[in-house]
């Protein structure tokens, strides 16, 4: 079972958080806030074996495997950067 498919998410940013991340939280507020789409899975709140797949697929993206780790197209931004997520957004809201 596939979590992302660059093809499948329309443009969409996509975000591996967690649901007790204050990190994750600014980041979803970010994006909402700049009505930015974007799609997230909470791995946390996943069961046992969807989980160890979905961060065994985050892994694929990012070794270190911190949160959030966003998705945008080819790009992988991790961690609490929300300077490039602000850039990442706005890329994803004007289409590019």
């Amino acid at each position: 079972m596939a979590f992302y498919d660059p093809g499948l998410t329309g443009g969409r940013l996509f975000l591996f958080t967690l649901s007790t991340c204050p990190h994750c939280r600014a980041a979803v507020k970010l994006l909402t806030a700049l009505e930015a789409p974007f799609e997230r899975l909470e791995v946390d709140l996943l069961p046992a074996p969807e989980r160890e797949q979905a961060l065994a697929e985050m892994s694929r993206h990012n070794p270190g495997q911190t949160f959030p780790t966003v998705l945008a197209g080819s790009r992988v931004l991790a961690g609490p950067g929300l300077t490039d997520l602000r850039r990442a957004a706005a890329r994803r809201k004007s289409g590019g």
